[in-house]
């Protein structure tokens, strides 16, 4: 597997050898010029054009000295429908347009992947272990602990999709993860970050409890695939007494 530093290098490599187009060339040095005068959506198509000529988004970033994820916003303005695009040209703000779309494709992309019947089940099993190991993390060695915790992710998953049908506005969903995210980095930066006077008042298992369904929340956009990762985690401590019944959420 190559490098970063040598893919940057094949990278820029790209951009030259699309640049030694005269049109090409010229449609950069336009849009250098034109930039301040563009609106964003026509920002956008002609930042498509001049990417699907060969050109890459660091090197164009670089000729346009704007940042990488500024060429990848506008291109990602471009592929919004006609209604939003009429919106964002009388001044609407395209952040939540752009979420909704990486919202959609994320998902697309999570559905495909466990569309089969086998590839759903891996899918399951590994998120049960994700939950396993998280729990051998945080020294949760006794079974009535773990399933203490497990019902609860399961009862706070439920409660975070109710409210969310709800109120999208107030408590929206969280973006899914990328097809590549490190799931134990994930888990890691959905630590609940507590002020000084509330670090007293919430429990260990209500601290763990926010944190790994957060991160189930980002990691598995499937409701379905949620539960039932639960509760095949939960299938080992079936001789405990504690239990919480939660239905899936539809």
């Amino acid at each position: 597997m190559p490098s970063r530093r040598a893919t940057q290098q094949q990278h820029r490599k790209q951009h030259l050898r699309a640049l030694e187009d005269p049109g090409t060339r010229q449609m950069v040095e336009d849009l250098k010029r034109n930039w301040s005068i563009l609106s964003k959506t026509a920002r956008g198509d002609q930042v498509c054009v001049v990417l699907q000529r060969g050109c890459t988004a660091r090197g164009l970033a670089s000729d346009l000295q704007i940042s990488d994820a500024s060429v990848l916003r506008y291109q990602a303005i471009a592929k919004l429908s006609a209604e939003q695009r009429a919106l964002i040209d009388s001044g609407a703000n395209p952040e939540p347009f752009l979420k909704a779309a990486r919202i959609a494709a994320r998902n697309r992309i999570y559905r495909e992947k466990v569309a089969e019947p086998n590839s759903r089940q891996l899918e399951i099993d590994r998120i049960a272990k994700l939950l396993h190991e998280f729990m051998d993390e945080k020294g949760l060695t006794h079974s009535t602990h773990r399933e203490n915790l497990l019902n609860r992710v399961r009862l706070c998953e439920y409660e975070s999709q109710l409210l969310a049908s709800t109120n999208p506005t107030r408590y929206p969903m969280p973006v899914p993860a990328p097809a590549n995210a490190n799931p134990k980095r994930i888990i890691a930066d959905c630590s609940p970050r507590l002020r000084s006077c509330e670090e007293a008042e919430i429990s260990w298992i209500e601290r763990y409890t926010l944190q790994i369904t957060r991160a189930l929340l980002i990691l598995v956009p499937d409701p379905a695939i949620r539960y039932e990762a639960v509760k095949q985690a939960l299938r080992v401590y079936e001789t405990s007494g504690f239990r919480v019944q939660i239905k899936t959420a539809s």
